[in-house]
């Protein structure tokens, strides 16, 4: 919280009143005082991303130039990493952090760890293409009820 307080002050210091600071501090407020399940998707997604971080997991958002499932394991394969396009992430969440469509992750390292922080904060997700020390995860948005649990 302190790294996005330090940031809300520093946008309020370059932007003034154009900052919108106020609905900021009540989207922070919520944020910290609303149950997680009660959360946007999007929400829930970077608190389980930032689990993983502080368990050592790399983030990485990639561009679609540079999503090449294969070589982008290549680079990562010595470190556990999810990565993403950032296109997915801003074609598939709105404004208001709800998902609207599949997301594709590369999962390099031990896929039950992701899977247990999406699980912890009721994200649903199906594995896709198994490889050697990789495979890919759709993060499924809560309105796709026809597909199982996993």
């Amino acid at each position: 919280m302190a790294g996005y307080i330090e940031s809300l002050l520093q946008l309020g210091r370059q932007q003034g009143p154009a900052a919108g600071l106020l609905t900021r501090l009540e989207y922070l407020h919520q944020s910290c005082t609303a149950p997680l399940a009660q959360q946007s998707d999007l929400f829930r997604l970077t608190h389980a991303i930032e689990y993983l971080r502080s368990q050592g997991w790399v983030n990485a958002v990639v561009t679609d130039d540079e999503w090449i499932p294969g070589s982008l394991y290549a680079e990562y394969a010595d470190v556990s990493a999810l990565l993403v396009r950032k296109s997915e992430l801003q074609r598939h969440f709105t404004e208001q952090g709800q998902q609207s469509a599949p997301v594709d992750f590369i999962v390099a390292g031990d896929s039950r760890v992701v899977g247990d922080a999406l699980d912890t904060r009721e994200l649903r997700y199906k594995m896709g293409e198994q490889h050697a020390g990789w495979c890919l995860l759709s993060l499924l948005p809560a309105a796709d009820v026809n597909i199982p649990d996993v």
